[in-house]
């Protein structure tokens, strides 16, 4: 694995990609103790796609960062796409990491995710 390939990667890119506009407005979505960088969505899809090439314990690492931002890039799109094709390699480990972290995930990653399983897996999520 390259740095590139890294939760500690993505978090760095985020945090370049701070605005003092977003940090006004992202927490108005938010709890009052929810930590956020100040990332606009847009900028913070586009971070999360140069790095869908993460391993899935990288994934696991930004679930369980403390910033808004950092979990969000590892629950949209790319990642369930990811997700998707890991599971093909090792099925039971993307059944773990689904049991562990489908209720922090996007829907639209779950779906991604779970395509390629089984109905009767499957159905466990969608």
């Amino acid at each position: 694995m390259t740095e590139a390939d890294s939760a500690a990667a993505v978090i760095t890119d985020l945090e370049r990609e701070r605005t003092p506009e977003a940090l006004a407005s992202v927490p108005k979505r938010l709890g009052p103790d929810d930590r956020v960088l100040g990332v606009r969505m847009g900028t913070l899809f586009a971070v999360a796609k140069r790095h869908t090439g993460l391993p899935l314990d990288e994934v696991e690492s930004l679930l369980a960062h403390p910033a808004y931002e950092s979990r969000l890039a590892a629950l949209h799109k790319p990642v369930g796409i990811f997700a998707k094709h890991a599971g093909q390699r090792d099925r039971d480990r993307l059944v773990a990491f689904l049991e562990a972290h489908v209720a922090e995930m996007a829907r639209p990653a779950v779906r991604l995710a779970v395509e390629k399983l089984p109905a009767s897996v499957r159905s466990r999520w969608v």
